[in-house]
Formats: structure tokens, C-alpha cells, sequence
């Protein structure tokens, strides 16, 4: 029974992959190669020295990850290292077959944005399933056990600047540059989207001398958890309790109403926040990511 449930689970996860996979090379291949449009990484600089030799761009990717799959087996260990050489060998099989059998005829612009954003969130579902595209990916997942601060998406983003500086050079225009950041920006974003999610909150403070009953309905009627500080006012020297709660923004209006329609004199102040875990938001396992 044990072993059933490993290997549908196993299975999910190789589906998955897989179709992240999909999405990914379909962005290559559909809108970034054709166009040239090196948006960094071994996928930038497979598809400016395509430019110069001729070789294969999903071939070029597939032999820059040579060397960087033996670090991964160190660092990762053999889970990791066979996914990962399973997306790379399926999107090299990929890349280099879409583009024989579909083509979109777009604006440069259109291109790097739709490249941008099947990249990003393939590459994004690929990395939520303990897995990367190799290359970059797995500096990235090394940066960002060294750099924990700092989010994937961002990292990538910043590595990228020198090859999209190489692109303009190779293909001899800004415009190609400019558009390579531009799907390099969505691809980064799309990424952070997709791993981190919206998780922009509302945290709020309320002091008031009714805060049993604001903490009650906030409770019962929105599903909020309520946490009681002890605050003393510097003026009155009397201690009060102060209510401190985070909700998700769609829910912030409600605070607000319900706060006003119980204590008209009460004082409340609320401010984004992100990057919340616990119960309702974001589990610790996310801060690997």
C-alpha cells in the first residue's frame, strides 16, 4: 500500500513536471529563439551563440549542463540531479522540435512578454516540485540558500543583466536588448508570482475600549485570528488592550467597517505586509524556494 501511494505520487509529480516542462519550451521555442531574444541564463547564452554558430539552441543548453549537474548531485543530492536531467533532456527534445511544426508571426514586444510569462511560470512549477531546468537554476538554488533574502525570481533577474548586455552586442541592436530585459522582467516576475503568490496583507492595530467585542466579530463573522497586546497610553497612563491581526486585502474595507460601526472613537492604523507564514498564509517550506 505503501509503495502505491510512492509511486502515484511520484508519478503526480513527473506530470507535473512535465507539463511545466511543456510550458517552458514552448516559450523558447515559440517566441524568445525566433526572435532572438537572449533573456539570460544558459537559455541566453545557448540562443546567442546559436546566433553564431548555428549549433542547436536546446543542443547548446543541454551540453553547458554537463559539468553544472556534478554540483548538483553534490549539493542536492540523486532525487534532485535525475528530475532535473529529465526536464533538461525532455525540454532539449522540445525546443528543438516545436519550432519545426508551429510559428506565431508577432510583434518583437508580444513575443518577449509571452516568452517571458510561459517561461517564468514553467520554470516557477518546475522549481515548487523540488526540481530546476538546470544552468542557472541550480546557481540560483545555491544563491538562494546563501542569500535566503533575496527571491528567485530577483536573483535571476540580476544575473541576467551581463548576458542581455552580450545579446545587444552579438545581434547588434539595442532593440533586441531592450526587449530581452523586458522578457527577462516578466519572466522574473512571473516567477516570484508564482512561488511566493500575492501574499501582500494588511496588518492592523486597534485600540479601543471594546475590543473584546471587535475581536469577537472579527473572529466569527471574517474568520481573522486576533491577537491581544498590552499597550499603556503615554498620555493617560491607563493600560488598554490592543488588537493585532493581519488579513488577506480583499477582507481590509470589512475591518475598517466593522471597527467603525462598534467604536467610533477607537484608533486603528493598519500597513501592507508580506512575506507572512503560518496558518492561512505561506508554509515554512516556501522560504526554500
Amino acid at each position: 500500500m505503501k509503495e502505491e501511494k510512492r509511486l502515484l505520487k511520484t508519478l503526480k509529480r513527473y506530470l507535473i513536471i512535465s507539463v511545466a516542462t511543456i510550458i517552458y519550451s514552448a516559450g523558447i521555442a515559440l517566441f524568445l529563439d525566433p526572435y532572438n531574444l537572449a533573456a539570460g541564463g544558459i537559455m541566453g547564452i545557448s540562443i546567442i551563440l546559436n546566433h553564431i554558430f548555428g549549433i542547436k539552441t536546446g543542443t547548446l543548453i543541454l551540453l553547458f549542463n554537463v559539468p553544472i549537474m556534478a554540483v548538483a548531485l553534490w549539493k542536492f543530492g540523486h532525487r534532485f540531479l535525475i528530475s532535473t536531467c529529465y526536464v533538461l533532456v525532455l525540454a532539449t527534445f522540445l525546443i528543438n522540435r516545436i519550432g519545426k511544426y508551429l510559428s506565431f508571426e508577432v510583434d518583437m514586444m508580444l513575443a518577449g512578454i509571452a516568452g517571458g510569462v510561459l517561461c517564468g511560470i514553467g520554470m516557477a512549477i518546475i522549481f515548487r516540485e523540488n526540481c530546476t531546468t538546470g544552468g542557472m537554476d541550480i546557481l540560483v538554488k545555491l544563491l538562494r540558500i546563501r542569500f535566503p533574502y533575496l527571491k528567485t525570481g530577483t536573483l535571476y533577474f540580476m544575473m541576467d543583466a551581463f548576458i542581455i548586455i552580450w545579446a545587444g552586442v552579438v545581434f547588434g541592436t539595442v532593440e533586441a536588448a531592450l526587449y530581452a530585459a523586458i522578457a527577462d522582467y516578466i519572466t522574473s516576475h512571473a516567477m516570484n508570482l508564482v512561488l511566493y503568490g500575492s501574499d501582500e496583507a494588511r496588518l492592523f492595530y486597534i485600540i479601543s475600549d471594546e475590543t473584546k467585542i471587535i475581536a469577537d466579530r472579527l473572529m466569527k463573522e471574517l474568520d481573522i485570528g486576533v491577537t491581544f497586546l498590552e499597550g499603556r497610553g503615554g498620555y493617560s497612563n491607563k493600560y488598554k488592550d490592543v488588537i493585532l491581526c493581519v488579513t488577506p486585502k480583499k477582507l481590509a474595507p470589512q475591518v475598517l467597517e466593522f471597527v467603525s460601526d462598534i467604536d467610533r472613537n477607537a484608533f486603528m492604523f493598519a500597513c501592507n505586509a508580506n512575506e507572512i507564514y503560518g496558518e492561512g498564509y505561506k508554509s515554512y517550506d516556501s522560504m526554500i524556494l
